[in-house]
């Protein structure tokens, strides 16, 4: 796990990140860590649960930011006590741009398996050591299982604790073509001024049909909501109709289907669209 640079994450379980296939059932529990220096960092397991009690898998941490960073996990569950240790033996993949000595793994001795609120979490202490074995980080873990979380619908009301993330938004232009592979029976987007509203004003349209005529750009987010019918998906259109104070068009889109999210920041001359095809 890396802590070079520091992330302020609220934790939303809405999101899926993909899987290590094993020749028996995987095990994903998804969540985050919480450090004695106050970091929320995202973080996912993956595991085969053999029939001795050992475990094999992978752990995701930063699971959507810049350093996502995937380690190959072993370790053991005590049935009796219904308790998982394991630790991060060494990286597998990472988009961090740290050296192998400034990595951060994870151990945990004893995440006890509870249900709260109906649902199935692995929480406890972790400690962190670099590869050298000193020690550089500590603190709770909460990982909730991810088999029950993808039966749930998301809840919109919880949206601005998800925003609250550090997330990596991508830049879309005239000259980008962008497209999604969506996963719901609706479309779901939030557009919003993400930094000092200037008066930017855009329209939307779906399949070149006209939903949100001459909308104002606030940092209050709009909700979109657009039903798919059964023929198939389409293509959201954001034109820009004022480029306001600020020379461009600038405009925080966030697409959210019932598994996964999908940033962008749109940057627009006055007249120029953008597309994003749902398919």
């Amino acid at each position: 796990m890396h802590f070079c640079i520091r992330m302020k994450f609220i934790f939303y379980l809405l999101l899926v990140s993909p899987q290590i296939m094993y020749s028996q059932i995987t095990n994903t529990y998804i969540g985050y860590l919480t450090t004695t220096t106050k970091d929320i960092i995202t973080y996912q397991i993956d595991f085969e649960l053999k029939t001795d009690n050992s475990i094999n898998g992978e752990s995701t941490t930063d699971i959507y930011g810049k350093n996502k960073t995937k380690s190959f996990i072993k370790g053991n569950y005590n049935s009796d006590k219904k308790i998982y240790s394991f630790k991060e033996i060494n990286n597998t993949t990472t988009k961090s741009a740290s050296s192998k000595d400034e990595f951060c793994f994870i151990e945990c001795e004893e995440l006890k398996l509870k249900t709260l609120g109906g649902k199935e979490v692995l929480v406890g202490k972790f400690i962190g050591r670099y590869p050298n074995g000193e020690s550089c980080a500590q603190g709770s873990i909460y990982l909730t299982n991810k088999n029950v979380l993808e039966k749930e619908k998301i809840n919109f009301s919880t949206i601005d604790s998800l925003l609250k993330n550090k997330l990596e938004y991508k830049s879309i232009t005239t000259k980008n073509a962008i497209s999604i592979a969506w996963k719901s029976k609706s479309i779901n987007f939030f557009v919003w001024d993400g930094s000092n509203e200037d008066n930017d004003v855009i329209s939307i349209y779906f399949n070149d049909k006209l939903i949100k005529e001459n909308l104002s750009i606030k940092n209050k987010k709009e909700h979109i909501e657009i039903p798919l019918k059964k023929e198939g998906k389409g293509i959201v259109k954001i034109k820009a109709v004022s480029s306001g104070k600020e020379g461009k068009n600038t405009v925080n889109i966030l697409f959210v289907d019932d598994t996964n999210f999908h940033p962008y920041i749109s940057i627009l001359e006055l007249g120029e669209s953008i597309s994003v095809e749902l398919k």
